[in-house]
């Protein structure tokens, strides 16, 4: 891990420790190691179960996360289903 992503990391949760919140680290791709922090797995799904607390997210539209005036929406039944594995 890069070491300011360890500064970041220790500044969150320790904070959070202080003010006595929970606190957690959302991260893509590798940049922390298992349970330090929360998989995103944007747009996407996982192929099985994980154990280690993870999330997705995307949008209702097919085109666009913002704005846009020409949004192609997704059928209210596709989206539910595109959140399991």
């Amino acid at each position: 891990m890069a070491p300011y992503l360890r500064t970041f990391a220790a500044y969150q949760y320790n904070r959070a420790a202080q003010w006595k919140q929970a606190a957690m680290i959302n991260y893509k791709f590798k940049t922390f190691p298992e349970k330090a922090a929360v998989l995103d797995v944007e747009r996407g799904a996982l192929d099985q179960i994980r154990e280690p607390f993870w999330q997705t997210d995307t949008s209702v539209s097919f085109n666009s996360w913002g704005y846009i005036t020409t949004h192609e929406y997704k059928p209210v039944n596709l989206i539910p289903g595109r959140l399991v594995c």
